[in-house]
């Protein structure tokens, strides 16, 4: 596995992934818009906090698996270690 930083084209692949039954751990399933929504402030949460999720892509054949990294929106106690 590969950490690299989220671009939008990681995009289709979370929307996917959201709008998913499989997503229901992290406040899916979802439409494409609200996943659109959810994907800016996962991209924006590093520069408002400085840390955030990284890409996982497999080694081998660069395919998008997912994101794992420090997850911490305004109104929650803590940072939260997250994957999806």
């Amino acid at each position: 596995m590969c950490l690299r930083p989220l671009t939008e084209n990681d995009f289709e692949a979370e929307a996917q992934f959201l709008s998913s039954d499989r997503s229901r751990f992290v406040g899916g399933p979802m439409g494409r818009s609200e996943a659109r929504q959810k994907f800016a402030l996962i991209l924006d949460h590093w520069q408002v906090r400085g840390f955030g999720f990284w890409a996982v892509d497999e080694l081998v054949t660069g395919r998008y698996c997912g994101r794992v990294g420090l997850w911490y929106p305004d109104d929650w106690p803590e940072p939260e270690i997250g994957w999806a």
